[in-house]
């Protein structure tokens, strides 16, 4: 379809060929086109404008359709405009306006309504018509023109500002009528919802407004309810109007829906994000929201959230913070499900905080101060525009007072804000001191963490803001913070198998840090071997690069770390050749000139004793103990600098190994042992003369006898 506009946009493209003086197109030479002749002659005959359409329009002005007596008043009314009912080749009926276009007809039927009588007989003959079925097809399908495809009748009847109330009314009935007829109407249904959708102009939008919500909508089908639900935007474009509407659809996101709930409370959520409400309305409806979101399915929640962050009130203090908080204390993650299949709960939750932490970057520092205000963790100034904190000691002691109890919302957060490369440092530490100076129980940590790690896919993707929530811990001077960074390695190392690498690397670089966290992280790490040895197999070089370096332990620590080896070669056969290479480094160890390795050499024998006794069940049980006391003489008797040590150690040893299974080999070392302890550490040193009743203390000449 082509109008005079269009038509001048290919005035520029008018032939650049010099005419003869008679009119006739001359070639690049000058020369007289000889196909030119005929044709421009021909041109002569038609008019001008003609002459330009010839070229560039399509005619559609061929319709043969077959014309079908009107079969109703209101088809005869519209006779009389030029608008007929044909038919086509396949039967199909259809209704032809003639040689113009939708809009022009809408312009027409608006002026003939301003006549009162003609518009009330018009929309009486409408209604009577629409009562049969097959007549409302028939002016929901587009129309026809010589201009080509255009709006269906109802749809011009929509666009009219005299009968928009009285075709919407009627629309609205027709759904009403065709929901009580079943699921087969639903592809009519879809008609009469497509012709609301995208007018140009909504005349009476609170008239509208009470035609939707005096209908029990909740009832309808789900297919078309929400539907229906998603075009009120369009349909209430009255600002005052939207309130009322805003109103309606919140009443009916909070009220329980029999059919396809979840569907139905999604087409709320988009609806309300486009339409206008109150500032305090909107609070109001939030707050009854957060308090019932337990009871809302998993799937509706990204949107839910999205729309809470878009409907915040950018004037009011600390409104962020705010819904943060009440985020923090309603939205029980863990305690979720969903009722749909489609998305799985790991892609729904990354959903939900992607919500939130996208907010964040969009809403730079202003954004990012409510976030460290959320974690309160110490004081904030202001320099520049940038967040700074204001002491080394606000970042270690934090504020007492503001000590809140952490769920996995916080949690599950503060993973995903450390994941973002605009995080400020001081939110950055804000955030992990949020965990390493809390006073919650390691148990309850462990388990918040435990249910974020469920979060495989989330997980994977912000493993290192997990990682250096866990190191921060161990850099922290609370022993049970220490405990749980150590455990959430652990942890973190068992939940994720494509990055256990990265997590053990990270983990053993601890044990040669300060005795606390070394001593967490080897407790830790001995606990994970006794668990799934299997999975820490694989590493097994990753741990051998720790002989070399036990001199930056303590003593007790190597120990642990000692014990943890051996528990790891006990437990996994295939690791013999590491094994058998610890086992050659005893002695060097034991013959080292330096004053500290040859205790490492008597702690590594002692440990290998003990993981061997603690071992149950090997038929080599009882060859390893020999070869283990074997070497245990050759100390006793080669290195005497180191037996102090040894004795002590020793006992500890067989203390920790108290309730074992019986072990001949070690039962024959111990009678020997004890005979030669004795032998070595007491002197027989018996006289006579001290006895207590020696003989020169008797009396001989005794009364009784």
């Amino acid at each position: 379809m082509w109008s005079d506009a269009d038509d001048d946009l290919f005035e520029d493209f008018a032939d650049t060929v010099p005419l003869a003086p008679d009119g006739e197109e001359q070639n690049s030479n000058g020369v007289l086109d000889s196909n030119s002749v005929g044709r421009s002659s021909q041109m002569r005959e038609l008019p001008s404008d003609t002459q330009r359409r010839d070229r560039v329009v399509v005619h559609y002005d061929h319709d043969d359709g077959e014309v079908i007596a009107p079969s109703n008043e209101f088809e005869t009314i519209l006779s009389l405009e030029d608008i007929e009912v044909r038919s086509d080749e396949n039967y199909k009926k259809y209704v032809y306006i003639g040689n113009i276009t939708s809009d022009a007809l809408v312009a027409k039927l608006e002026t003939k309504m301003s006549d009162q009588r003609y518009k009330e007989e018009l929309l009486f003959a409408f209604e009577e018509a629409l009562k049969v079925q097959g007549n409302l097809v028939i002016y929901l399908e587009p129309s026809h023109s010589s201009c080509g495809i255009q709006e269906s009748i109802i749809r011009v009847l929509l666009l009219c500002r005299s009968s928009q109330v009285k075709t919407f009314e009627l629309l609205m009935n027709q759904l009403q009528i065709l929901q009580k007829e079943g699921q087969n109407k639903s592809s009519i249904c879809h008609l009469c919802i497509a012709q609301i959708r995208f007018i140009d102009r909504i005349y009476y939008s609170h008239t509208l407004f009470c035609s939707i919500f005096e209908r029990d909508i909740q009832h309808w089908s789900p297919e078309i309810r929400n539907a229906l639900i998603l075009s009120i935007p369009e349909v209430i474009t009255d600002v005052s109007v939207q309130i009322g509407a805003v109103k309606e659809l919140q009443s009916l996101l909070l009220s329980d829906v029999e059919t396809d709930p979840v569907g139905c409370k999604l087409a709320v959520i988009s609806a309300l994000s486009l339409l206008n409400s109150e500032p305090e309305a909107s609070k109001k409806m939030q707050e009854r929201v957060l308090n019932s979101l337990s009871a809302f399915d998993l799937e509706l929640l990204p949107s839910l959230i999205e729309l809470f962050l878009r409907r915040l009130n950018g004037s009011t203090k600390d409104a962020f913070c705010d819904l943060l908080g009440q985020l923090s204390t309603h939205l029980h993650v863990d305690q979720l499900s969903l009722s749909r299949r489609g998305k799985l709960y790991d892609e729904i939750v990354g959903e939900i905080f992607g919500k939130i932490t996208q907010f964040v970057v969009l809403g730079g520092e202003c954004r990012w101060r409510e976030v460290y205000k959320f974690f309160k963790s110490g004081g904030l100034s202001e320099k520049h525009g940038a967040i700074e904190i204001v002491s080394q000691e606000s970042i270690i002691a934090p504020n007492s007072g503001s000590s809140r109890e952490l769920g996995s919302f916080d949690v599950i957060l503060s993973i995903a804000l450390l994941s973002l490369r605009t995080c400020p440092p001081s939110v950055a530490n804000a955030i992990k001191l949020t965990f390493a100076q809390t006073n919650e129980d390691i148990e309850d940590l462990s388990r918040l963490f435990g249910n974020a790690l469920k979060l495989k896919r989330f997980c994977e993707l912000n493993v290192s803001s997990i990682i250096s929530i866990a190191q921060h811990c161990l850099w922290s001077t609370k022993q049970n913070a220490q405990q749980f960074g150590a455990k959430l390695f652990k942890e973190l190392f068992l939940s994720l198998p494509k990055r256990r690498e990265l997590v053990l690397k990270t983990m053993l670089s601890h044990a040669v840090y300060s005795e606390g966290e070394s001593e967490a992280v080897l407790n830790q790490f001995t606990l994970l071997i006794d668990e799934n040895a299997e999975a820490v197999e694989p590493f097994s070089e990753v741990i051998s690069e720790y002989f070399f370096i036990l001199h930056r332990m303590t003593t007790d620590n190597v120990k642990r770390f000692f014990r943890a080896v051996f528990r790891l070669y006990a437990k996994r056969p295939s690791l013999a050749t590491e094994k058998n290479n610890l086992n050659a480094m005893i002695p060097i160890l034991l013959r080292s000139a330096d004053n500290v390795q040859p205790i490492f050499g008597v702690l590594a024998s002692l440990v290998k004793l003990e993981s061997t006794l603690l071992l149950e069940g090997p038929s080599t049980r009882e060859e390893e103990v020999r070869e283990s006391m074997h070497q245990l003489d050759e100390i006793r008797t080669s290195y005497p600098h180191v037996k102090p040590f040894f004795y002590s150690e020793l006992a500890s040893i067989l203390s920790d190994c108290l309730g074992c299974s019986k072990c001949q080999a070690m039962n024959e070392w111990l009678t020997v042992f004890i005979e030669e302890f004795r032998s070595d550490f007491f002197t027989d040193r018996y006289e006579a003369t001290r006895e207590l009743e020696g003989e020169r203390y008797i009396c001989t000449e005794s009364n009784y006898g």
